[in-house]
């Protein structure tokens, strides 16, 4: 998904497993002239986040945090609303200079996330349907409660297309196989 307000671009990165019982990963890329940001959340969208792999996908998440330390960050806007759903974020900034450090940042994660999916199994029926339920909740509560992007989106398309997107689209919770 991409947003383009001008001086200000964002790309939104997103896996919402279906499959496994992995959670959601949200990133958004940020671009304002020489400026860069990338927000990196991790969403307990699962039916069981208590497991050893979850806990070990946690503690490798941490060591990514460590390797990034040099550079700036932030702290975006509080949602209370999300805190339900919250399990984790990586918040930096900077510029064109380390964009390239901050990209590495964003392949690290995602090989982290990856391996962690590997090793998950496949959910039976039941537990995919409760993930999905799970999933759409949230997404539900994201156009009620408002995010730095889909408040761009309600503005511009207005609260029933926005979940209609979000379903089809975004978070695919419409049509799940």
């Amino acid at each position: 998904m991409t947003l383009n307000l001008g001086i200000m671009q964002m790309i939104s990165f997103n896996i919402n497993p279906f499959e496994k019982d992995i959670p959601q990963l949200t990133i958004d890329w940020i671009t304002m002239l020489s400026k860069r940001k990338i927000l990196i959340e991790i969403y307990k969208l699962m039916v069981n986040s208590e497991t050893k792999n979850y806990n070990e996908f946690l503690k490798k998440l941490e060591e990514i945090k460590g390797n990034y330390t040099d550079l700036e960050d932030f702290k975006p806007t509080e949602a209370l609303w999300r805190d339900k759903y919250f399990s984790d974020a990586i918040y930096k900034s900077g510029n064109t200079q380390n964009e390239d450090k901050l990209l590495n940042l964003f392949k690290d994660l995602l090989n982290v996330y990856f391996e962690y999916a590997k090793i998950e199994k496949v959910l039976d029926s039941e537990q995919k349907a409760k993930k999905v339920e799970a999933i759409k909740e949230f997404a539900d509560k994201l156009v009620e409660n408002g995010g730095i992007s889909i408040n761009y989106f309600k503005k511009s398309l207005g609260d029933k297309k926005t979940k209609e997107f979000l379903g089809k689209v975004f978070y695919g919770y419409l049509h799940p196989n």
